[in-house]
């Protein structure tokens, strides 16, 4: 297998991502994996997190792999660190507006912010 090329370079990637929004952590790891986490009340999953990687294995520069509790959301790809920036801070918005919400007396998606793309989680 050969390496791909169009992989973010780990650093560039990590220094240009937002900061985590009030209620997130963000951490960095070895290897350029970049994760924003909101802490649920079970201390075993989060309520809502995104780790935020470098394309190794495949064609595209950034992955984003979402997850809602202990279940996994689908993988997005982005072809460029800007992109993945912007597609990043967008997320971390929306689900925390949903987060915030007063959700008792509705159910809300937390959904990819690709139009193509299925849900990803729900919120109840």
């Amino acid at each position: 297998m050969r390496p791909n090329n169009a992989a973010a370079d780990p650093s560039t990637l990590s220094d240009e991502l937002p900061d985590a929004p009030t209620g997130w952590q963000r951490s960095d790891a070895t290897g350029g994996i970049i994760e924003y986490r909101y802490a649920g009340d079970d201390g075993v999953c989060a309520v809502a997190k995104l780790s935020i990687r470098p394309d190794l294995l495949g064609s595209d520069a950034v992955r984003v792999d979402p997850k809602r509790g202990c279940s996994s959301g689908e993988t997005r790809y982005y072809e460029s660190v800007d992109a993945a920036v912007d597609g990043v801070t967008a997320e971390l918005r929306r689900v925390s507006d949903l987060i915030t919400e007063d959700s008792a007396s509705h159910s809300e998606t937390i959904s990819t912010d690709h139009p193509d793309s299925g849900t990803v989680a729900e919120l109840n």
